[in-house]
């Protein structure tokens, strides 16, 4: 009898086990956004000249995104920018309007108040692979109101980084110095707590 009973509750756990399986597998969605791009090759990207504009560089093949907030935007903007503020930049909408502008053969240019959140956009849009992108390279103020564009002095770094990487690689491998230890954990006594006499009584 109690055999009986152990192989009905096994079966019944089966049998749940199975149908929370089978909800997993129907509710699963697959992400809509994959990296498709390493990091290196997006850092590359981002560190090269040839993806940073000035603004005497833009002409009718640039699709301009203004990634500033629609109240920025609304104070004024560059000619022909249209506003993807960077929070919403992955929406189903705008992911299309980009996906349009690359079918198109349109050169897509960031452009902010700051040029990191320009960057930031790049860094996503390329690492997602929908586009290669490129950075309006300006600053940007307003003078009584009025919307004043300024080209950023953007040089080339005199000193080759990567050259410097790879010689600390290898000083590092012909000294064996490649091990990382950890650090040990600091152990902080406790301080017992003094028992408090019971008070009260009859």
């Amino acid at each position: 009898m109690k055999e009986l009973e152990k192989t009905k509750n096994i079966s019944v756990a089966t049998v749940l086990a199975i149908l929370v399986i089978i909800i997993g597998l129907l509710s699963y969605k697959k992400p809509k956004h994959i990296y498709s791009e390493s990091v290196e090759a997006t850092l590359i990207s981002m560190t090269s000249l040839e993806n940073v504009l000035s603004k005497d560089k833009i002409d009718d093949n640039s699709f301009l995104v203004d990634v500033r907030t629609s109240f920025e935007y609304s104070k004024g903007h560059i000619g022909n920018a249209i506003n993807i503020s960077l929070p919403d930049i992955l929406s189903d909408q705008n992911v299309q309007r980009l996906k349009d502008a690359v079918e198109e053969s349109k050169t897509i240019v960031f452009y902010s108040s700051d040029v990191n959140d320009a960057l930031s956009a790049k860094m996503l849009i390329d690492q997602l692979g929908y586009a290669k992108t490129k950075v309006l390279a300006v600053e940007l103020n307003y003078e009584q109101d009025e919307l004043v564009i300024k080209d950023l002095n953007i040089e080339n770094s005199p000193q080759d980084i990567q050259a410097f990487i790879d010689k600390s690689v290898k000083e590092a491998e012909a000294k064996n110095i490649v091990e990382v230890k950890p650090i040990p954990k600091k152990v902080i006594p406790r301080k017992k707590k003094k028992k408090m006499p019971v008070e009260g009584g009859c």
